[in-house]
């Protein structure tokens, strides 16, 4: 399928020849922009439906439960494990499924011999056109999140340590992958830098090259004539 080989054609490149991903530039189209827009609409529209559907699907599940376990159960380990379950699926598809297929990122730390760990950075490599609605999914599904555990947290931290325990848990999940791909944006948007900087100075050494050589052709067209003439 289309989306099939797109993904296998998702080329990454080592830290050192790394390009960044292009931010969206185009506008979004007008039936996207209107006050009635909702989550659903936008994963049906995503360029990646799939991968959309589950960057945000495992995190909303995870928040349903915090809320509204009390209801259907008083079983705090069974809740505890059902909740720390659906947080690791959510951390492990955002950081190696949803960020390279929706924005064209990816990051992780090595553990070196000496035990200091190395951040780990790659993106898209090329131009790959990313679609608005996969970035505002992404970028919205990846803040929002941790924003209301840290809610949570306040209340928990007033009410019930064992409750607090759970939000840990999740701010530490989601923190990891708000951290990893804030870094690796922030390394992509450094490289793009770089890349037009060097390009334009490769371009500027190549213009005064060539007009080096028109000068002194000028000049040796010149001297050749008064040889000439006299």
């Amino acid at each position: 399928s289309p989306q099939h080989d797109d993904d296998e054609n998702l080329a990454f490149m080592s830290r050192d020849d790394m390009v960044a991903a292009p931010v969206p530039t185009h506008d979004m189209p007008a039936g996207d922009m209107g006050g009635n827009i909702n989550l659903g609409n936008m994963i049906c529209k995503s360029a990646h439906p799939v991968a959309a559907f589950f960057h945000v699907f495992f995190k909303i599940s995870a928040l349903l439960v915090y809320m509204f376990c009390g209801w259907f159960t008083d079983r705090f380990v069974l809740v505890f494990v059902t909740l720390v379950l659906l947080l690791a699926f959510d951390f492990w598809t955002v950081k190696n499924v949803t960020g390279r297929l929706l924005v064209g990122l990816r990051w992780w730390n090595n553990m070196k011999p000496d035990g200091t760990s190395e951040w780990v950075f790659e993106s898209h490599q090329g131009t790959r056109d990313i679609h608005p609605l996969d970035w505002r999914i992404f970028w919205g599904g990846l803040l929002f999140a941790p924003l209301l555990w840290v809610v949570f947290g306040i209340f928990a931290a007033l009410k019930s340590l064992q409750w607090l325990i759970v939000v840990l848990v999740a701010l530490a999940l989601n923190g990891a992958n708000v951290v990893g791909y804030v870094k690796c944006s922030n390394e992509a948007k450094n490289k793009l830098k770089s890349a037009v900087t060097q390009g334009a100075l490769s371009a500027l050494t190549r213009n005064a090259s060539l007009f080096g050589q028109i000068a002194g052709a000028a000049g040796g067209a010149g001297a050749n004539e008064q040889r000439g003439a006299a």
